[in-house]
This record gives C-alpha cells, sequence and structure tokens, in this order.
C-alpha cells in the first residue's frame, strides 16, 4: 500500500481498533507503518551514526578463532564468524507525553495511540540499524522509564503497550541519561499542551551538547478548523474545566487562533535548535516517519501538510 500525497492514509484503513488492543497488534502495525515510509524513500535510511549489522559467515580452517561466536555456537552447535561488529555511540530516546490531554481523539484514534504507533516503528528502524533505544513515558504522576540497554526490547515494548495516559506534563524532570561519549537523539511526541513553561523548558534542557531533539506535535483535524456542528461542551481534559459554545460563530476566530499556535510552537522549536514535525491523528504516521527519515526541513513540511 502506498502513500499518496493528495489523500492520506488513515491508521483505521489498516487495523480494527480490536487490534491495538493486543501487544501483537501495536507491534505488526509500528512494522508496518516503518516499512511503509522506507519504501517511499530512494536509497538506503539511516536515523544515524550508529553500528552495521553484525555479519556472520560460516567458520573456515584458518579464521582467526577469536571472531568465533560462541554464544551461537553454544545454541547451534556450528561454528560461525562474525564479520564486524561496532558498537554505537547513538542512543535514541522515546519521550512520549503522557498527560491527560493525548486521551483526545478522532474518528477512533487517540493521540496517545497514534504516539505509541509513531515511536514503536521509530525505535523499530533504531534497531534495525544496530542503535539503541531507550523509552520515557511523562506525567506529573509519574515518569516510566526504561534505559536504552539490549535485551529489554519486549520490556519496552510491553510498557509502552500497557501505559496509559493521565494527569499533566510535570513542571520539572531530569531524565537519568546514560554519559560516557554517547549521542542522545531524543524523540518527543506530545501535543504541546502546557499550562505555562514545563514543556518549552524540557525541550530546551534536552538541547546542550551532542544532544538533538525532534519534536512530532500531535493535532486533531477538528482541533485545528473546529469542525463541530451544534451547540458542544468543550472540556479541558487536565484541569476538568468546561465551556459550552456554538462552533459556529466562533470558527473564524479559533482557526486564525490555531494557526497561529501552530506557527508560534514550530518558530519556537526551531529558534531553539529542534526540528518540528506536525502530524494530524486521522493520517497514518507514515508521511511525518518519512519526512523524518529523509531530513527533510521541518518548515517545508508543515507548509506541505
Amino acid at each position: 500500500m502506498s502513500q499518496s500525497k493528495n489523500k492520506p492514509i488513515s491508521l483505521t484503513q489498516w487495523f480494527t481498533p480490536e487490534e491495538l488492543r493486543s501487544l501483537k497488534g501495536l507491534e505488526w502495525l509500528a512494522r508496518k507503518v516503518a516499512h511503509e515510509a522506507i519504501s517511499g524513500l530512494h536509497g538506503g535510511v539511516r536515523l544515524g551514526q550508529g553500528t552495521d549489522f553484525s555479519q556472520y559467515r560460516t567458520y573456515m580452517p584458518g579464521d582467526d578463532l577469536r571472531r568465533i561466536d560462541w554464544k551461537i555456537f553454544g545454541r547451534t552447535d556450528r561454528l560461525y564468524l562474525k564479520e564486524s561488529e561496532l558498537e554505537s555511540r547513538t542512543r535514541w530516546y522515546g519521550l512520549l507525553d503522557a498527560s491527560s490531554s493525548m486521551i483526545y481523539e478522532e474518528n477512533g484514534m487517540s493521540k496517545w495511540q497514534y504516539a505509541k504507533i509513531l515511536w514503536a516503528a521509530i525505535a523499530f528502524i533504531a534497531r534495525q540499524q544496530g542503535d539503541a533505544d531507550g523509552l520515557a513515558l511523562i506525567n506529573d504522576q509519574q515518569v516510566l522509564h526504561l534505559p536504552p540497554k539490549a535485551g529489554m526490547e519486549n520490556a519496552r515494548m510491553q510498557m509502552l503497550f500497557q501505559a496509559d495516559s493521565k494527569g499533566k506534563w510535570p513542571e520539572k524532570i531530569q531524565l537519568p541519561l546514560q554519559q560516557g561519549g554517547f549521542q542522545h537523539k531524543f524523540i518527543l511526541i506530545t501535543d504541546l499542551y502546557e499550562h505555562t513553561d514545563e514543556l518549552g523548558a524540557f525541550i530546551r534542557s534536552l538541547l546542550p551538547a551532542r544532544n538533538e531533539v525532534m519534536v512530532f506535535h500531535l493535532m486533531g483535524k477538528k482541533e485545528l478548523n473546529l469542525d463541530f456542528s451544534g451547540v458542544t461542551v468543550f472540556e479541558d481534559a487536565e484541569t476538568g474545566q468546561q465551556v459550552q459554545t456554538d462552533p459556529n460563530r466562533i470558527r473564524s476566530q479559533y482557526e486564525k487562533q490555531a494557526t497561529e499556535f501552530i506557527r508560534s510552537s514550530r518558530d519556537q522549536i526551531l529558534k531553539w535548535g529542534a526540528n518540528y514535525y506536525l502530524c494530524t491523528i486521522e493520517d497514518s504516521p507514515v508521511s511525518a516517519l518519512r519526512a523524518f527519515l529523509k531530513g527533510q526541513s521541518s518548515e517545508a513540511y508543515v507548509a506541505g501538510s
């Protein structure tokens, strides 16, 4: 299935909500999104300067015995040599906004579900090229964190699958990052809903040294154009505050404010030195992931979305 530029593919064309309620369903969809994004690119894809895959071949008399993989020998009773193995110095971190505002959904897809799928697809690609990936699910009630460590892939997927979104984004947060010359690439997936400057302060805290930060901004299409009919009650998922209004009366002013919010958020994030990608949750994350893999400028992506 290819992604049409004129008619974006909806995730709900690929799965039923019931399928996403299983861990296997989430893993399957993440792989599908990753492969779909990669298939639309020309040439190879690398997210960073990580390790190449270890290549193996059968042992031949005269080969260096130090290159034998004894773990594989123990499992198969056959001798294989590693052709190449370089330690990756790149650490990928998925930083997912797990606050209550991410509960918002349109057509059966919530921001929280979308964030899970998008990060799982990025992590899948990172592991395919040999880079390590870590995960942090963040709100003011708890921070679930698993570092980028080999052998913890299943634990990270299980944590991602089981976690709920609740509370607010914390006023202050400090991640226990690995030191020792690692380059950190942070993927922040959020709706940028904040009460003061807590998300902005967090983004700025990630940028020093060799770190790179990519911000995926999730919005619903109805959020962008207030496409609701009749008198509607809108509720802030984090504060519980409710407002009753007729969308038709305020739509024009609302759209101007939404456009300004996106523009100012994008410009500020770019000014700080991070990258920005706008995603609408009704559409597949393939377009955003493909733009990210191509290294396309954030302004060009937003303008074309």
